[in-house]
């Protein structure tokens, strides 16, 4: 999910990954290229992890081609013995 909270020190724009009501990670937006548009410093990455912290925008728009679209990964499986 796209999120954003009120940052003295960055941005704040930031994507939470939440798995239901709970975010279990907060990384920098990111362009198409991969590479990070919006800098977000450690307070926001680490610290603030209740979703009361943020304001959630909405859901991410996801490539088709991304193996997060896919749901599962491609390939054979690999067990370690």
């Amino acid at each position: 999910m796209n999120a954003h909270r009120d940052c003295d020190k960055c941005t704040g724009k930031a994507v939470a990954w939440m798995y239901g009501g709970e975010i279990y990670r907060i990384t920098a937006r990111k362009d198409r290229y991969g590479e990070v548009h919006d800098f977000i410093c450690n307070t926001c990455r680490f610290e603030k992890k209740n979703t009361a912290d943020w304001v959630i925008e909405g859901p991410r728009e996801i490539d088709r081609h991304s193996v997060i679209s896919q749901n599962h990964y491609d390939g054979a499986s690999t067990t370690v013995r």
